[in-house]
């Protein structure tokens, strides 16, 4: 959607997929021979070139003056930290898009620190925790993938003979149609998701599939802030519910939330530095703690439920006006919330967002103009994959919604000893050192590191962006051998 791009006949590798104008995809495009010419164009920092779009312009005219502007792949090894990317307000873009993708504790974490990280750390951290899981969006990808799927381009039907080649064509621009069309409504409800969750200061920690855990951070563990953390957590689950349902309902499939609330202390951990790649996870720091009561909460949720585990209740239970005890056995284990007292009027409400709707842009402002100077200390706490993408395209409204054949290691870590925060710091970085030197020698990547009631999980693929190698899945079992042999 970049409209340099979309007007030259050109492709980086980086920068096209199938929602390219018609005639403009990679389906469309000649098989790669000898007749097609290749040029290479690498960017140096002594060029006065200073965006992408006067790089490409320049390529372009190039191009034009040598006669082979037309059908030519075009190669463009670009450093992101040559440029001085801007947009149209005089704000870095790098680092605006860095908060995009980077938690807002995490961000302000860093800034406070006058250097980078530099060896494992921990920060105790007092909070309610939220954790929101969708339903139905294992079906929406399952039925938008299928071969099944048809919509007015392409209809789907069982091969003839001689007819092999063309169903297969046909799949994969359903698939990939399909795959388009998933990432559509799932933006358009993570949106809705998102902006209301930022609007009662909630920080969105980590994406796991179709789950989301937030933080509600508290300054101390003080009975009061926690009572208003946790309060400003349920006040948030319960308008989660209230999405209309014109964004819930997606090809048939209706989409559904549940959520558990738990609260009280947390440590975050920044652990691994292998190619100064830190990456960071929230743990609870007691064996009870809010990730294992969030965790208990969620799984005793139905679709549409808020539920609060007993802590949680017993904070707020006088700003409670309705909710009903769920037993475990012949215990209460955590409570269905289903209707907060009214606080105030309407108007007072509405004036109170506004305020706050304000401070939060005053506060994104300063942030921004500290996180300019100090760029770096975050951009590698960006996803590999989307590092990859802003590289070459730092329009913002880019969605990767390509098919890729990934191999997935799934790798679960269990006997930590996580009331010793020394022992329990040590054994995890022990763990992540081994973790990534195995991955990266194999060129995998880390995708997911998360916590929760079933321990400490570690999500890692071969073939995401921008790596891809036909012999993955061996990578993959080499390096999981190494992890297992060597943890």
């Amino acid at each position: 959607e970049d409209p340099i791009i979309e007007n030259l006949d050109i492709l980086t590798p980086l920068s096209f997929s199938s929602r390219s104008k018609k005639g403009f995809g990679q389906r469309n495009l000649p098989k790669v021979n000898d007749d097609l010419a290749f040029k290479r164009a690498t960017y140096h920092q002594q060029s006065e070139v200073s965006d992408h779009s006067q790089f490409l312009l320049a390529l372009r005219s190039e191009m034009a003056e040598s006669g082979s502007l037309n059908n030519i792949k075009v190669i463009a090894d670009i450093d992101i930290s040559k440029f001085n990317f801007s947009n149209s307000n005089g704000e870095e873009t790098r680092a605006h898009e860095c908060r995009k993708y980077v938690p807002r504790y995490v961000i302000n974490f860093l800034l406070s620190r006058q250097v980078p990280i530099d060896q494992p750390l921990q920060v105790p951290l007092h909070a309610a925790v939220m954790l929101v899981d969708i339903s139905g969006f294992t079906a929406l990808t399952e039925k938008l993938s299928s071969v099944t799927y048809t919509s007015d381009a392409a209809r789907l039907h069982s091969p003839k003979n001689g007819q092999t080649e063309q169903l297969t064509i046909e799949h994969e621009q359903v698939a990939e149609r399909g795959a388009e069309k998933l990432v559509e409504h799932l933006n358009t409800y993570f949106d809705k998701i998102i902006t209301i969750i930022d609007e009662f200061r909630g920080d969105i920690i980590k994406f796991a599939g179709d789950a989301m855990l937030c933080i509600f951070p508290c300054a101390s563990d003080s009975p009061e802030l926690l009572t208003k953390a946790t309060l400003q957590a349920a006040k948030c689950g319960l308008k989660l519910h209230k999405i209309d349902e014109s964004a819930r309902t997606v090809d048939e499939v209706q989409l559904s939330l549940h959520i558990g609330i738990g609260v009280g202390k947390l440590r975050f951990v920044f652990v691994g530095g292998t190619y100064r790649r830190w990456e960071y996870l929230i743990t609870d720091s007691s064996k009870n703690g809010p990730i294992k009561q969030t965790g208990k909460a969620e799984e005793s949720a139905k679709p549409g439920q808020t539920v609060l585990s007993k802590q949680a209740h017993n904070l707020i239970v006088d700003k409670v006006l309705k909710s009903r005890p769920l037993l475990e056995g012949q215990e209460v284990h955590c409570y269905h919330l289903i209707q907060l007292k009214e606080e105030g009027n309407a108007q007072s409400e509405a004036n109170k967002l506004i305020e706050e709707q304000k401070l939060r842009e005053e506060e994104t402002k300063a942030e921004l103009e500290i996180l300019n100077n100090k760029i770096d200390m975050i951009w590698n706490f960006v996803p590999n994959a989307v590092r990859t993408k802003l590289e070459v395209n730092t329009n913002s409204k880019w969605v990767c919604d390509d098919l890729r054949n990934i191999t997935v290691l799934f790798i679960n870590l269990k006997g930590f000893e996580i009331e010793n925060d020394t022992i329990y710091l040590n054994q995890l970085q022990q763990c992540m050192a081994i973790i990534q030197t195995s991955l990266y020698e194999e060129e995998g990547s880390v995708n997911k590191f998360l916590a929760d009631d079933k321990g400490t999980t570690l999500i890692a693929g071969f073939g995401l962006p921008p790596l891809a190698h036909r012999d993955d899945p061996l990578r993959a079992v080499r390096a999981a051998i190494k992890i297992v042999q060597t943890i």
